[in-house]
């Protein structure tokens, strides 16, 4: 299988912070990307929602809507059986 280079600017805090988590759970900023990736390919689509958040109940603010990205109010939960999973099967590959 060829390699090849992919080169992201990312902003540092969002990079330091992803680092980590990814390195809690055993994984490389590589592994991580190319895990993402494969679910894009697999699924033909993002591998998880992209929503706005619901306004809230005062109609004197405008909307703001949010994407996944932007919503720190999101609780990530994973399940450390399953990123094992992952992590053995990219080991392999």
């Amino acid at each position: 299988m060829s390699k090849t280079t992919i080169n992201l600017r990312i902003d540092s805090k969002v990079k330091d912070n992803a680092e980590k988590v990814l390195d809690e759970l055993g994984l490389s900023m590589t592994s991580a990307i190319t895990l993402f990736l494969k679910a894009v390919s697999r699924t033909n689509s993002i591998p998880f929602p992209i929503t706005t958040n619901s306004p809230k109940k005062n109609s004197a603010q405008p909307k703001q809507n949010k994407t996944v990205f932007e919503n720190s109010d999101i609780d990530l939960d994973f399940d450390m059986d399953q990123l094992d999973s992952l992590k053995d099967a990219i080991d392999k590959l």
